[in-house]
């Protein structure tokens, strides 16, 4: 805990475990997938409710169906700690250099002896 994070354009979708692959086969054959299934689903659901801190009922209520979740309420459910948010004026820093439709660089070019960031600490003498 402490180091999960989500993105702000983020998605979750929670769903049960072990219904992606069909289940053919005789009687038997189908038990034994069956029990397979549900111990994988109720070691999951344990591991969700501890990572989580919600109760194992909720846990097993909100699995039924698939359960889509927000970065904010994925916070709120305790599935991440924090959303990352871009840092303010970080980005225009980044791309103002760049078209932003082309990419190619608009930014002057630099001669021999010119710093390109006069920002950039200086490490060499």
């Amino acid at each position: 805990k402490g180091r999960r994070f989500a993105t702000p354009n983020s998605l979750f979708l929670l769903s049960k475990v072990g219904l992606e692959s069909p289940v053919q086969g005789q009687a038997a054959d189908i038990e034994v997938e069956v029990r397979q299934m549900l111990r994988e689903s109720a070691i999951v659901d344990a591991a969700l409710a501890k990572n989580t801190g919600q109760p194992l009922e909720r846990i097993q209520r909100d699995l039924r169906r698939n359960f889509y979740l927000s970065p904010e309420k994925a916070v709120e459910y305790g599935l991440v700690d924090r959303v990352l948010v871009p840092a303010g004026g970080k980005s225009e820093k980044l791309h103002g250099g760049r078209d932003p439709w082309s990419g190619v660089v608009t930014k002057p070019r630099v001669a021999f002896g010119e710093f390109a960031d006069p920002d950039q600490p200086r490490t060499a003498v």
